[in-house]
């Protein structure tokens, strides 16, 4: 490692000695600017994080001695605003804390220290991980402390969308009057709202972290396979129909094929029957707007469906994926009508 001293024009501030690698025909720091060779000064100069030189006194008290471009573009301060200025002088007074306490850290430590921080510049708000770290000035026997930001206010802008986003889809499926269940790709419950905890009868404690097949039940009292696009018509014509204020419309499982029902106030009844292939007999009552989007999420061909007496949820599978889906609100129906 060889050492440049800084070369200043008369009545210039003195510059301080830094240490650049062998080989390199620098004369120093240029007064407020890095400088070195013309590789090095390219580099800093066109690097899009903040880089920034801290001369250390006693105190301490930490001076700008030096800063890149970036610097100048990330907080919209001039050279003379920060340059030979003390750090309390150039941020804002709610990062003092923060930067003077890692930066004693570093010298401490002999270390660098990193960490995330947001500030207000004149610029606008900045957010960035920064960091300093010591570097020795070997023919002056002083230490001087190199810093940067990595500007991740992109990012950050981003994530707090993302996290108002999912604020929102949170309250909306904490409030939705329908048992609502979320799972990861893993089918792992990650969510499950208060109606669902009221429907599937357990705490939120015990379904969160559960795998979703602790909804499905042991066994099925009716099962009954159809075509989907079939079912998916009737499902759609049958939810018009479907005017009685319970937005229900009432599946039977016979002999006779799969039968769909619903009542309107106004115009009277609906009912139609698809051709079915029954293992066990059955009927349910469930919310049409929710069965209608899950079969057109699913594939042509055959639906298989069953369920089982005394609990809510309904299974849709396609045999040739294994694919199945609970209903995101399914009631059971029970009245002497057949």
């Amino acid at each position: 490692m060889k050492t440049g001293r800084q070369v200043d024009e008369p009545g210039a501030r003195q510059g301080s000695e830094a240490s650049f690698p062998d080989g390199d025909n620098s004369g120093g720091f240029e007064a407020g600017l890095f400088s070195g060779s013309e590789h090095l000064e390219l580099i800093v100069e066109n690097v899009h994080d903040v880089l920034y030189l801290l001369g250390v006194e006693p105190g301490p008290v930490y001076r700008f001695l030096a800063i890149n471009r970036a610097f100048l573009a990330a907080t919209g301060l001039t050279k003379e605003e920060v340059v030979g200025k003390c750090v309390p002088e150039v941020l804002p007074e709610s990062s003092h804390a923060l930067i003077l306490t890692n930066c004693a850290k570093a010298l401490e430590t002999g270390q660098a220290v990193r960490w995330e921080e947001r500030v207000v510049f004149p610029a606008g708000e900045r957010v960035g991980e920064v960091w300093v770290t010591p570097i020795h000035d070997e023919a002056a026997g002083s230490t001087l402390l190199l810093g940067g930001v990595h500007d991740t206010t992109e990012r950050a802008n981003r994530e707090d969308v993302l996290r108002k986003s999912e604020l929102r889809l949170t309250t909306l499926i904490q409030t939705a009057p329908n048992a609502i269940i979320v799972t990861n790709g893993q089918g792992v419950i990650q969510m499950a709202n208060a109606e669902a905890i009221k429907t599937f009868g357990y705490s939120e404690s015990e379904l969160v972290g559960s795998p979703i097949e602790r909804l499905i039940p042991d066994g099925y009292d009716c099962k009954a396979t159809v075509d989907r696009d079939s079912f998916l018509e009737e499902v759609k014509t049958a939810s018009v129909m479907a005017r009685d204020g319970s937005g229900l419309i009432r599946l039977y499982a016979t002999d006779g094929g799969l039968r769909v029902t619903a009542r309107s106030e106004e115009v009277g009844n609906y009912e139609a029957t698809l051709p079915t292939v029954l293992e066990d007999s059955g009927r349910m009552a469930l919310n049409c707007g929710l069965l209608a989007g899950v079969l057109a999420a699913m594939d042509k061909g055959v639906v298989t469906l069953d369920w089982k007496d005394g609990h809510n949820p309904m299974r849709l599978m396609q045999t040739d994926d294994g694919l199945y889906l609970i209903m995101a609100m399914v009631v059971k129906w029970e009245t002497s009508e057949r």
